[in-house]
């Protein structure tokens, strides 16, 4: 059942690239502002919470914090495009063993963005591509007391917040004074270092920061297969309602003899940073 589910997986990341790459002329890369910080953070997620002990999905995170605009996004997963793009595009063939995706925050955030006081959360899923524009929510924070920790050398405070679904924890450094942090985590009086859920099921830490002072442009890939723009809570009950039929309805796979393979759907489990 794993390996079904890892190739059912692969299958449905390189339909995605595949249509990526075959719009990849008409993606227009706009420079929305200038990065003056990036973060790197370690992430890991748990996509079935029936299973315990948890089982976590990996991935490192990137934020990218301009003079206006602020930009969360998956590192690996670009990395990962980056190695399997080029085979598509040149006709190799892909062996589905090595082309597993990354599953872990597979999706892109923007605060300030397309207008200020905006946010925009972007996601691929099957072969629809949505988009959620929302009006920016800060968490209402309470400050633990006597509370401290260092990560990366900076003197860290925790902070608590019911926010979204979800019980926040955030270790922020009042030494880095950006009112910043991953995804929707921002508004304390100082960089969010480190973040999790109180259920344990969403954690990042941060891993490595360069002040790149502007240097360096703030990108928005925007394709020009426009996004479907939905809420997030629709969002949410579409991916409940997929049963996993859509993405195998034009496969055809074989195994190593070329011998057709039947691949079952299955409802894919997930798990919403945000409920």
């Amino acid at each position: 059942m794993k390996k079904t589910m890892m190739i059912l997986a692969a299958i449905l990341a390189l339909s995605s690239l595949t249509a990526k790459a075959q719009m990849r002329s008409g993606v227009d890369t706009l420079t929305l502002d200038q990065v003056k910080y990036r973060i790197t953070y370690d992430a890991k997620q748990v996509n079935d919470t029936t299973q315990t002990p948890y089982i976590y999905r990996r991935a490192q995170m990137r934020l990218d914090i301009g003079s206006n605009i602020t930009h969360f996004y998956n590192l690996s997963q670009q990395q990962w495009e980056q190695q399997v793009l080029p085979m598509i595009l040149s006709g190799g063939v892909i062996d589905l063993r090595k082309a597993v995706p990354v599953k872990c925050m597979n999706w892109e955030f923007f605060k300030n963005y397309p207008k200020k006081g905006e946010t925009m959360y972007e996601e691929k899923y099957n072969l629809s591509h949505y988009c959620c524009i929302e009006k920016i929510e800060t968490p209402n924070w309470q400050i633990i007391p006597d509370s401290a920790t260092t990560i990366m050398n900076y003197p860290c405070q925790l902070a608590k917040a019911n926010f979204k679904g979800r019980t926040w924890f955030a270790w922020y450094a009042e030494d880095i004074p950006v009112s910043e942090g991953p995804w929707k985590l921002y508004g304390l009086p100082g960089l969010i270092l480190r973040a999790y859920d109180a259920q344990n099921q969403f954690y990042l830490n941060a891993i490595g920061m360069e002040d790149l002072k502007g240097k360096e442009p703030l990108k928005y890939a925007k394709s020009e297969r426009k996004a479907e723009v939905v809420s997030q809570s629709d969002l949410t009950k579409i991916k409940q309602m997929d049963d996993g039929e859509e993405v195998l309805r034009n496969v055809k796979s074989t195994d190593k003899n070329g011998k057709p393979i039947k691949l079952k759907p299955r409802k894919r489990i997930f798990n919403p940073i945000e409920r």
